[in-house]
């Protein structure tokens, strides 16, 4: 199962509508590429906890952004392909350098995405709040409806 190529003019991120290669001579600004890249790769591995490394749930994170859109069985699946096909240690993560590589190949094997598609990949990333993997989110449970909610008592010295 190949990851979609996406390309385009207009970023297709939602794996709504075709997806076209990168047209050819198109130079794009690598400085920023870069930038972009490292950006991005830094909101993967520290979503899991990992510095430095990109592992399975920070992949999936990825290319859910791209447009994979099979189940975590799928995933699991398609993550040791990726890992086989990039030389990756499957329980280690993607590194920096496999994670670019991967971006910037616009054959099948690859996951090529232009500046523009980073750029809004990296928005939608800074606009989600990071919970570490393996953190435990607690609701405050609501106070009893036969009882008002507890008032903080705020005292106020005047020198």
């Amino acid at each position: 199962m190949a990851l979609p190529v996406p390309t385009g003019p207009e970023p297709d991120l939602n794996g709504k509508g075709p997806k076209t290669a990168e047209p050819k001579g198109h130079k794009e600004d690598k400085a920023l590429r870069q930038k972009l890249l490292g950006q991005i790769f830094e909101q993967l591995s520290d979503y899991c906890g990992t510095p430095k490394r990109s592992p399975m749930k920070g992949m999936q994170r990825f290319v859910t952004m791209v447009g994979f859109e099979g189940s975590d069985n799928e995933w699991k699946d398609e993550y040791k392909s990726l890992c086989k096909e990039w030389k990756v240690e499957p329980s280690k993560g993607f590194t920096q350098e496999a994670f670019n590589k991967m971006v910037d190949d616009s054959s099948p094997r690859g996951c090529y995405c232009t500046n523009e598609e980073l750029k809004i990949i990296l928005d939608k990333f800074l606009a989600t709040p990071r919970v570490p993997q393996g953190t435990k989110v607690r609701k405050q449970a609501p106070a009893p409806p036969d009882r008002p909610p507890k008032k903080q008592k705020v005292e106020v010295q005047f020198q």
